[in-house]
């Protein structure tokens, strides 16, 4: 149960719920996979053969578990996971001697050295993604799966953003925002521009910045900026009048 500043009580929503995670094993895949949605994340499977189909897009709404075997190196490169769970070493250099053949390698590499959580299990796991330029690595001190869930629970919690949205609490878990004790999914582009603002409330963050951020190409019209804030402005409801429109400058979150 979390407490509102206005005294009244929600039910928390899962430790895990709103974040996506990308499973690479292939023994006791099921296993794990059962474990993490049961602690609410959504999951994928994602192996570094070169086969394998590339995602299609960042689902929205409550995971389910139908979820084919995905390319690891799309998935990573298009931020479509917020992290990544790797058990034994060999899949780490799997993954590295894919990335260095595949125009989507550095992209892939990146993400694990940014925005995207790498999570191992064990201590020699974790060596080798630390070797491999990972960073933010979250490791299991036991080699037991619920160990592995469990630290990746805390490194998220962590992750977990609150505000004070035009006089409303505001609760971000990866895609997932919880407005005034009202669960709110987020599309994969509106995960990202929450966040970019989120992280200096109160700051007027410009249109240039938020295409960078975002959207991450040239020749982006900056009009796409304008619809995806009128999207999550309508997507956080009651709390809107937070999401702030500063003429000739950009946008910033206020409290209200």
């Amino acid at each position: 149960m979390v407490s509102m500043e206005d005294g009244s009580v929600t039910a928390a929503p899962a430790p895990l719920a709103g974040w996506r995670v990308a499973v690479t094993a292939r023994r006791r895949r099921e296993e794990q996979a059962r474990l993490l949605r049961r602690a609410g994340a959504g999951v994928v499977f994602a192996g570094a053969a070169e086969d394998l189909p590339p995602s299609t897009g960042r689902p929205t709404g409550p995971p389910t578990s139908a979820v084919p075997e995905l390319c690891l190196l799309d998935v990573l490169a298009r931020r479509h996971v917020d992290a990544v769970t790797f058990t034994t070493t060999t899949a780490v250099r799997e993954l590295v001697a894919r990335a260095t053949d595949d125009h989507r390698g550095d992209e892939a590499l990146a993400a694990l050295a940014g925005d995207v959580v790498p999570a191992c299990l064990g201590a020699g796991c974790a060596e080798a993604a630390a070797r491999a330029g990972m960073t933010g690595v979250v490791r299991s001190e036991r080699l037991r799966l619920g160990a592995l869930v469990g630290a990746l629970v805390e490194r998220l919690d962590q992750a977990t953003v609150r505000l004070r949205l035009d006089g409303r609490d505001v609760v971000l878990q990866g895609a997932l925002a919880v407005v005034g004790g009202e669960e709110v999914w987020l599309t994969g582009r509106e995960q990202a521009l929450l966040a970019v603002l989120a992280r200096r409330p109160g700051t007027v963050v410009g249109k240039e910045e938020l295409l960078r951020a975002v959207w991450g190409a040239e020749g982006v019209d900056p009009h796409a900026v304008e619809v995806a804030v009128g999207r999550l402005r309508r997507r956080l409801g009651p709390a809107a009048g937070g999401l702030e429109t500063v003429a000739r400058r950009g946008y910033r979150l206020t409290g209200g």
